[in-house]
C-alpha cells in the first residue's frame, strides 16, 4: 500500500486545479491534522453537541409525517466539491486518523463525527476530488483531498444526523477500493423500516455520491452505517473510505 501524506491546501483554490488518481491508501498520522486558516484566524471554539430540532406545532397537530429513502448511488467525478455551497444546513469533513475534523461553523450542529466499528480508522490524502469550504470551524476556510477508511470485511463507518419535520437531504462523499459495500439508514424515533443500498464489488478505487432523503414527525436521529461487505478476489489492499457529508433541504 502506498504511503500518502495528508495535504491540506489553503483557499482560495485555483479553478481547474489538476488532481491525481486515487491509487492507494495508507495509515496517516504526524502532520495529518495540520489544517491552516485562509486569511483568517481559527475560531478556537469547540462546536456544541448535535441538537435535535423541535418538531414544532405541525408535528403536534399530526400534519407532519416521517419519510426515509436512499437514491441510487452516483459515480462522483473528479474536481472540486464546495461543502459550504452544498451543505446549507450543516456539513462535516474527515481528513485525519487522529479524529481532526472541520464542520460548518455558521450552522446548528446536525452531523456527528464519523465513528468506526473497529474503534479506529486510517487516513489517506491522494483523492482526485478537492473538498473546499469557507464557513468552517475550527478552520474557517480551507481544503482537503482525502478521508478516513477501514479495511476489515464486516467493519463499518457510521454517523448520526438530526432529523426534522422538514424534508432534508444528506449527501455522503465516499469511495470503495477493491471492495463492495452497503449503506443502511434508519430513522430512530419512527416506525419506518431501515433502507439499504449496495455498492458493487469492483476493481480499483470508485468514488460515489449517495443521497439520503428523510423527515420525521417527531424529533429523532438518522443513523447511517457504511459497511465493507466483501473484497475482490486476490485484492492486495482493500477498504471503504469516507471524505465528507453535507446536509441541506431536500430538493
Amino acid at each position: 500500500m502506498r504511503r500518502a501524506w495528508l495535504l491540506l491546501f489553503l483557499t482560495p483554490l485555483l479553478a481547474g486545479a489538476s488532481c491525481h488518481d486515487l491509487s492507494g491508501f495508507t495509515a496517516g498520522g504526524g502532520d495529518a491534522g495540520a489544517v491552516e486558516a485562509d486569511g483568517g484566524a481559527e475560531s478556537g471554539a469547540v462546536p456544541p453537541p448535535i441538537e435535535v430540532p423541535d418538531a414544532g406545532a405541525d408535528a403536534e397537530a399530526g400534519t407532519s409525517t416521517s419519510a426515509l429513502s436512499i437514491e441510487p448511488p452516483q459515480r462522483s467525478p473528479s474536481g472540486t466539491i464546495d461543502l459550504t455551497a452544498e451543505g446549507s444546513v450543516d456539513w462535516r469533513e474527515h481528513h485525519s486518523d487522529d479524529g481532526a475534523t472541520n464542520r460548518c461553523g455558521s450552522c446548528l450542529p446536525a452531523i456527528s463525527e464519523i465513528r468506526s466499528s473497529t474503534g479506529g480508522y486510517s487516513d489517506y490524502s491522494d483523492d482526485d476530488r478537492t473538498f473546499v469550504w469557507s464557513n468552517g470551524a475550527p478552520i474557517e476556510a480551507g481544503s482537503m483531498r482525502g478521508g478516513v477508511y477501514v479495511t476489515d470485511v464486516g467493519s463499518k463507518l457510521s454517523l448520526d444526523v438530526a432529523s426534522a419535520p422538514e424534508p432534508r437531504a444528506l449527501v455522503l462523499h465516499i469511495n470503495t477500493y477493491f471492495t463492495g459495500a452497503t449503506i443502511t439508514a434508519r430513522l430512530e424515533g419512527s416506525d419506518l423500516e431501515p433502507v439499504t443500498t449496495t455498492l458493487p464489488t469492483e476493481q480499483g478505487a470508485v468514488k460515489y455520491m449517495v443521497r439520503i432523503r428523510f423527515a420525521s414527525a417527531a424529533p429523532g436521529t438518522l443513523v447511517v452505517d457504511y459497511t465493507l461487505s466483501e473484497k475482490t478476489p486476490s485484492a492486495p489492499d482493500f477498504n471503504i473510505a469516507f471524505s465528507a457529508a453535507t446536509l441541506a433541504p431536500a430538493p
